[in-house]
């Protein structure tokens, strides 16, 4: 390889790095933010397994919703945060409330710029019955973006490529995927990303819809819903 072609291929890598942290840092300084989104792939590529929504505002006040539709276990979630308690129901049943975290709107957008809902939900819940899990995670820290390179552009969209590894402190990284973003250049805002995780032939998409950044957020969204005795 020369030169001149290394040095082409290092300033691809330097600008799509930099497009995805404009990307990230648009959604992550957003004063409030929704969208709602929906993955497939696998068995039933093109047929949604999951589907859900965000709304996210500022004073750490969030209301994630989602179902996955399985046949056999399908579940639906429901997580809301006042600012100050954190409330989940999974298929009617009530976890017990928990003080929200400093910053968690920062952590809630990782989701969003990384690896994805499925991805990032799949790490999380697997790890929440492992010894391994931490006493605290960030998925800042922990989602680790690399590998960047610009890709060329489909049905009308940018498209920027890298690998995500979850890593956990003084052990090798847990899982790492590959990463495709597709994303409207003029916006910066992500419309879809196919997720492979390293060593399975299966791509999986999810599609991100009715983007809103800035808008007003009724504070009734945020109501911890109420428990019924």
């Amino acid at each position: 390889m020369n030169l001149l072609v290394t040095a082409i291929l290092l300033l691809q890598d330097k600008s799509a790095e930099e497009t995805f942290k404009r990307i990230q840092e648009k959604i992550l300084t957003a004063k409030s933010l929704s969208v709602t989104f929906n993955a497939s792939g696998g068995k039933d590529a093109g047929t949604p397994f999951m589907s859900g929504s965000i709304q996210m505002k500022g004073g750490d006040k969030w209301r994630l919703e989602f179902d996955f539709k399985d046949k056999d276990n399908p579940a639906h979630f429901l997580q809301v945060s006042n600012g100050a308690q954190v409330r989940s129901n999974t298929n009617g049943w009530f976890s017990e409330d928990e003080p929200t975290p400093r910053d968690a709107n920062r952590e809630n957008a990782v989701y969003l710029t990384h690896g994805g809902y499925l991805q990032t939900l799949s790490v999380v819940f697997a790890l929440g019955d492992s010894s391994d899990a931490p006493k605290s995670l960030s998925l800042q820290k922990s989602f680790v973006a690399a590998d960047f390179q610009t890709e060329a552009s489909e049905e009308g969209l940018s498209v920027l490529s890298y690998s995500v590894s979850f890593v956990l402190e003084k052990k090798p990284p847990l899982e790492k995927s590959k990463i495709r973003l597709y994303y409207d250049s003029k916006t910066l805002q992500p419309a879809k990303r196919t997720v492979q995780m390293r060593g399975e032939e299966e791509i999986f998409t999810e599609s991100y819809r009715e983007w809103s950044i800035g808008n007003d957020i009724p504070e009734e969204r945020f109501k911890l819903p109420e428990k019924k005795k």
